[in-house]
C-alpha cells in the first residue's frame, strides 16, 4: 500500500490509520511524496525486487523460429477514378486509397487537413474540375 502526498500536513494525519490497515492485510506500506521525492527510492527498490522475483518465477518464453505477418495488398493513392453519380462527385479509389482511409480518424480536423492536402497534391481537385464543375465539392469516397 502506498500513501502519497506525504508533504501535505493533512495527509500525515491519516498515516497511522493506513499503516494499521496495511499491517492487518499483510501488505507492505510506503509513505511517499511525489513533490519532495520522500520515500520514492524505497518504493522503487521494492518494486524492482518484485519485478525481478516475478521474472525468475515466470516460465521461459517459447522462441518463435519464423514470424509470419499478414500481408496487405499495396497500392497507390493515385489509383482512383472520379465519377459523377446523380448530382454529386464520387472518388472511387483503389487499395492504396482504401488503406489510407482506414488509418485516418475522419473526426480529427488535423486528419481532414492532411487528407485535403494529399488530395490537392495528388491532383484530385484538378480531376474534379476536369469532370464538370471545378468548384463543386467532393461528395463521397468509395473503395
Amino acid at each position: 500500500m502506498v500513501a502519497n502526498k506525504a508533504d501535505l500536513p493533512e495527509a500525515r494525519n491519516n498515516l497511522e490509520r493506513l499503516r494499521e490497515i496495511a499491517a492487518n492485510d499483510g501488505r507492505e506500506f510506503f509513505v511517499i511524496s511525489a513533490v519532495t521525492t520522500e520515500g520514492t527510492r524505497a518504493l522503487m527498490q521494492h518494486v524492482d525486487g518484485l519485478v525481478a522475483a516475478y521474472k525468475q518465477a515466470d516460465e521461459p518464453i517459447e522462441v518463435v523460429e519464423e514470424l509470419v505477418l499478414p500481408t496487405e495488398e499495396h497500392g497507390s493513392v493515385d489509383d482512383y477514378e472520379v465519377v459523377r453519380e446523380n448530382d454529386e462527385y464520387v472518388v472511387k479509389g483503389g487499395t492504396g486509397l482504401a488503406k489510407l482511409m482506414r488509418r485516418l480518424d475522419l473526426n480529427n480536423p488535423e486528419a481532414i487537413s492532411y487528407l485535403q492536402n494529399l488530395f490537392e497534391k495528388n491532383w484530385f481537385v484538378q480531376n474534379l474540375g476536369g469532370n464538370g464543375d471545378p468548384g463543386r465539392p467532393l461528395s463521397r469516397l468509395e473503395n
